[in-house]
């Protein structure tokens, strides 16, 4: 049975993780905006969700020391939290995702 939780990580925006899926449900006075991200999600900060690097490295197929360089580089766009821990941007993680797999599945189609 997948893994499934759910927490509030600030007012208005909660989520629930289900197997590596995390669902973000946004509630701004009476809009509420609902999202499926691929990784599970580790924060959200203005809107943006972040993931670790563990989580990228295993979405991704690479090594983590792969994930830092390509944010070190700024491939992957990151942030560093309070704490001083690397955090991914779940947008950028997907968006290095679709590069990588796009033309392998258009050559497969």
């Amino acid at each position: 049975m997948p893994k499934k939780s759910g927490s509030e990580l600030a007012q208005g925006v909660s989520l629930f993780v289900e197997g590596q899926e995390t669902v973000i449900i946004e509630r701004v006075d009476d809009v509420v905006s609902v999202s499926l991200e691929p990784v599970p999600v580790i924060s959200v900060h203005e809107g943006i969700a972040y993931t670790g690097i563990q989580h990228a490295a295993d979405y991704l197929g690479l090594h983590p020391n792969t994930i830092r360089r390509y944010a070190d580089g700024r491939i992957l766009e990151s942030v560093k939290s309070p704490g001083g821990v690397k955090r991914i941007m779940v947008d950028s993680l997907k968006e290095v995702h679709d590069g990588m797999y796009a033309p392998w599945s258009a050559e497969n189609s």
